[in-house]
């Protein structure tokens, strides 16, 4: 079933038969978006086979498919990696941006949005795996970078709280390191606060200085 994902009108019929045949009906967040460098391909993303752990935390596969004239070509299955309790998967992303990171080698990416479950302690975090493929398997090559985080403190009835909000943003460098490009983070963060004055909410925000890494 296509649960949840933000991208699932994007997954055809017939691709939702294929991951039913080869992955069982027991899958969420079907999430599907064209290759730009290949256009007869979809990346798939979604998790399946779900169990409960000991602490009572859900635990799913994270499963990346390429697909192309309704053929699974390639194919990774990442037992286990995530996990969602308090804080829980609400959301995955195809990033398909031009991560070049060699003359002939492409990477995409998969981003996973969690959220937590606090009202008065909002948080959202949102991470990035990379991938490119590898013969008829596909490979991680950069695993559980984060991209995005979102905090907050607040009273939960009026508008009073703090709040903090981070993005990372990718690009390519043109240094190599063992033959592959070098992955640049830049950072942009910013500060909120919020105060009530004469039964107003106020807001005041503070930017950070632009950073890479």
């Amino acid at each position: 079933m296509c649960l949840l994902s933000s991208n699932c009108l994007a997954c055809d019929k017939t691709i939702e038969e294929l991951v039913k045949k080869n992955f069982g009906d027991n899958y969420s967040y079907l999430t599907c978006k064209q290759n730009p460098s290949v256009k007869t391909q979809t990346i798939v993303a979604f998790l399946g086979n779900p169990a409960t752990d000991e602490n009572q935390s859900t635990v799913n596969d994270a499963i990346v498919l390429l697909v192309s004239n309704n053929k699974i070509t390639n194919q990774i299955v990442e037992k286990s990696m995530l996990y969602s309790d308090a804080i829980y998967l609400s959301d995955i992303k195809i990033d398909t941006a031009a991560y070049t990171i060699s003359k002939k080698i492409r990477a995409f990416g998969v981003r996973f949005v969690f959220n937590g479950s606090s009202r008065v302690s909002p948080s959202t975090d949102e991470f990035m795996n990379l991938y490119i493929t590898d013969n008829k398997n596909i490979k991680n090559i950069l695993r559980g970078l984060i991209t995005y985080n979102f905090s907050g403190d607040w009273d939960g009835t009026s508008c009073e709280g703090v709040f903090d909000e981070t993005n990372f943003y990718l690009s390519i460098s043109p240094v190599q390191t063992n033959g592959f490009a070098n992955i640049l983070i830049t950072k942009k963060s910013q500060h909120e606060k919020s105060i009530k004055i004469n039964n107003e909410c106020e807001e005041k925000t503070l930017y950070s200085p632009t950073g890479k890494k």
